[in-house]
């Protein structure tokens, strides 16, 4: 689980927050409280954007995927591309025993209940 991971959270050189669509609105809006309370920088990107530029990724980053299916592709893509960099790589989804809860080092489980329609659950 996430708290068997805490000490390498906390020695990190800087968090990665990746995701599409709602699920990266929801870390542009937590951003700044993330640094305020971790005094770790944090990145936010959009998935597709992290991919395209081949973002350096470094073995003392922690990289957080969200995704309420746990199944965006290329979200899926950056989780596989960190975790080949050998960062560590924790998902936070609303669906267990997704593709991205399976590959990551850990993760967080929302809990929002199923997704109606295009709502979002963050």
């Amino acid at each position: 689980g996430l708290s068997d991971h805490m000490v390498d959270i906390r020695r990190s050189r800087r968090l990665l927050f990746i995701a599409c669509g709602t699920s990266y609105h929801s870390a542009l809006a937590t951003r700044q409280l993330l640094e305020e309370l971790t005094e770790i920088p944090v990145m936010v990107e959009l998935a597709s954007d992290f991919l395209d530029r081949h973002t350096p990724v470094f073995r003392d980053d922690v990289a957080f995927f969200i995704s309420q299916s746990g199944e965006t592709a290329d979200t899926l893509m950056a989780l596989r591309y960190c975790k080949q960099n050998g960062a560590l790589c924790v998902g936070i989804t609303n669906t267990v025993g997704s593709t991205i809860c399976r590959e990551s080092n850990c993760g967080i489980h929302v809990n929002a209940g199923p997704e109606i329609g295009v709502a979002s659950t963050k």
